[in-house]
């Protein structure tokens, strides 16, 4: 009833909101998900809050 999107809430002048309608996030995150193993210890992190975190950091 009272559903919102969550991009609603974000600021649409942030630099990552604006990079995510040009990125193919699903192909980028299958291509690089191949590279990891799922086994024991902590689950990994999302691959997309990894490269945000890479990207936001060389701006």
């Amino acid at each position: 009833m009272f559903e919102q999107r969550l991009s609603s809430f974000l600021n649409p002048k942030h630099p990552l909101f604006q990079l995510s309608d040009s990125i193919t996030w699903h192909s980028l995150e299958s291509d690089l998900d191949r590279g990891f193993s799922y086994g024991l210890g902590q689950p990994p992190l999302p691959i997309r809050l990894i490269i945000g975190i890479l990207i936001m950091s060389h701006m």
